[in-house]
């Protein structure tokens, strides 16, 4: 499964990362290459928590730009 990623600006100037179908995913880095690779690690850590909480894994939404 593919889940989209979301970088912001933040205010100390690295980015702020968050994934809109797993709302417990965030993470920053320095730069877009930091910021996506701890983004992935973040999104790959999310599901075995939500397992072990016996919460369920949504599906990845839309990736369109429109979502």
């Amino acid at each position: 499964m593919k889940y989209r990623i979301v970088l912001h600006s933040d205010d100390d100037g690295t980015l702020l990362v968050t994934c809109p179908d797993l709302p417990e995913v965030t993470s920053w880095g320095e730069s877009i290459a930091d910021a996506v690779q701890h983004g992935a690690s973040a999104i790959e850590e999310a599901p075995a928590a939500r397992v072990a909480d016996g919460d369920p894994i949504p599906p990845p939404l839309s990736m369109s730009p429109e979502y």
